[in-house]
């Protein structure tokens, strides 16, 4: 059965662990799989259960070997404590081979597709539990953050708590330790200056100001920051395409100029999170129009066009980019 992170450690929390010794615990996010294994293990450990962790790779351990030790018990446990990595498709059909009720299995599924016959085999059963490990969705996201300020009764102002959105780890477990030190400060009054201070930076955010660097013309700063920013082909497309999400809202923004102010366009065009950079845009609202629009595009396409074809040079193509996307942008 697929129960979410969230539900799967809130039951572990209060002692309502769903009676089974079989957990896949599947998905991109390394960091949760880690942790989840470690969670199963305390709850068992608890119990006087198990002492040792036992791991078995399948690209190099044979079903074979699984099998035979799964037939031992251990001297100082109950139950073997076994991880089971780069499981095969094969594995649901050699389950009945296994020794189950001395043995609890945790099947690390990192990268598992989404129509692997591994996955859908555990996501369908009535007693394994299936637990996806992926950074959390925006929606997602916000009902935990939701119900952690009602629960500890928090109040934030509408700045901060848009701030807090979109700039808090869309990772589970780094959330819910993100969240505690915000608990830490209950009874001050939170600032996004104080939020700066104590949450870890979410990669977006220094996209964002990668962007208004370039708007406020600051060469300097702007050289400095892409040095430690840029490291490899991929922060070079995340930054073209966060430079390019913010040219299509000043696009859109444009487009309406002539009948709403500018007040209003930035009300409505800005993500709030960003409303400490509102006189910036509005700034560059005033000052940008479509023909400028058309050749920043232009900039972005051709960009693109030399990353793909000069992989190698990524940090030159980038760097350069930006400095010109300095210069268009009035």
């Amino acid at each position: 059965m697929k129960i979410s992170t969230e539900i799967f450690i809130e039951n572990i929390e209060k002692e309502k662990m769903i009676s089974s010794n079989i957990f896949f615990l599947f998905g991109s996010d390394l960091g949760t799989i880690s942790k989840l294994t470690e969670i199963i293990y305390n709850h068992f450990a608890k119990k006087n259960e198990i002492e040792e962790k036992q791991y078995f790779d399948q690209k190099y351990d044979s079903f074979e070997k699984i099998k035979e030790f799964t037939k031992n018990q251990s001297f100082f446990s109950k139950k073997n404590f076994i991880i089971i990595k780069n499981p095969n498709e094969k594995f649901p059909e050699e389950f009945n081979n296994i020794k189950l009720s001395d043995n609890i299995l945790i099947i690390d599924g990192e990268g598992i597709k989404a129509n692997s016959k591994l996955k859908i085999f555990f996501d369908k059963h009535k007693i394994f539990i299936s637990v996806p490990c992926y950074p959390l969705k925006k929606n997602e996201k916000i009902n935990i953050i939701d119900k952690f300020l009602n629960k500890k009764k928090i109040i934030l102002t509408k700045e901060v708590y848009w701030y807090l959105i979109e700039n808090i780890s869309n990772e589970y477990l780094v959330l819910e330790k993100e969240l505690e030190k915000i608990l830490l400060c209950k009874n001050q009054n939170l600032s996004v200056d104080n939020l700066k201070k104590i949450l870890i930076q979410n990669e977006n955010t220094k996209l964002d100001n990668i962007f208004f660097i370039c708007a406020e013309k600051n060469k300097d700063i702007l050289l400095i920051e892409t040095k430690s920013l840029i490291n490899s082909t991929k922060e070079s497309y995340d930054i073209l395409k966060n430079i390019k999400r913010f040219v299509q809202i000043i696009a859109s923004a444009i487009e309406k100029k002539e009948c709403q102010s500018y007040e209003n366009l930035t009300d409505l065009y800005l993500p709030k999170y960003l409303f400490m950079k509102k006189n910036i845009f509005k700034e560059i609202l005033k000052n940008n129009d479509n023909f400028s629009i058309i050749k920043m595009f232009a900039l972005i396409q051709k960009t693109e066009i030399l990353l793909r074809k000069n992989t190698s040079h990524y940090f030159e193509i980038t760097q350069r980019f930006l400095l010109n996307f300095s210069k268009i942008l009035k």
